[in-house]
């Protein structure tokens, strides 16, 4: 892909600290191998993601059960929110880069590096947060492979009128 650069080592060993685990248990019905690298994904979009999955890492031994996620919002090519899941029961990645962004999420992208949860669980739907916070646009590293995920939370928010990037940053 033209304008896109190769991961740095370091990201590409964080990618896969975050990744790996979820990589070897996969969906059924095989959402997460429809994950593949997006035509649409710009040397930005690379570029962020790599920062998400930085951020994920920040979490590393205190998610469990839940995945290692980062999350940015940007806004007119300006990062206004950041965040990372930092453990079971607390508020999701998307959703705490969403409280920092405030107001200046209306209109935004957010980076994340799983699907964005549609189901209630010990915490609210992250897809309900992100269309009351007005965000236009999505982009992730890879489908949730989680039964309870599986794809609905992308389905959400394109049935919502979000655009949807899928396998930014994803590796077989």
């Amino acid at each position: 892909m033209q304008g896109v650069r190769p991961l740095a080592p370091v990201v590409r060993v964080a990618f896969h600290r975050v990744m790996a685990p979820l990589l070897r248990h996969p969906a059924p019905g095989g959402l997460l191998t429809r994950a593949c690298v997006s035509s649409m994904a710009t040397a930005d979009d690379t570029r962020l993601m790599e920062e998400a999955l930085s951020l994920a890492q920040q979490a590393a031994g205190r998610t469990s059960p839940n995945p290692l996620v980062g999350a940015l919002v940007v806004a007119n090519g300006r990062i206004v929110g950041r965040g990372f899941h930092r453990k079971a029961g607390e508020a999701h990645a998307e959703v705490v880069a969403l409280r920092e962004a405030g107001v200046l999420a209306r209109g935004s992208t957010l980076y994340t590096t799983l699907e964005p949860c549609a189901h209630f669980g010990r915490t609210g739907p992250c897809t309900e947060a992100l269309l009351d916070a007005g965000v236009r646009r999505v982009v992730a590293a890879m489908v949730d492979p989680d039964p309870k995920a599986d794809g609905r939370g992308f389905a959400r928010l394109r049935t919502a009128g979000l655009a949807v990037e899928v396998g930014v940053q994803a590796r077989p």
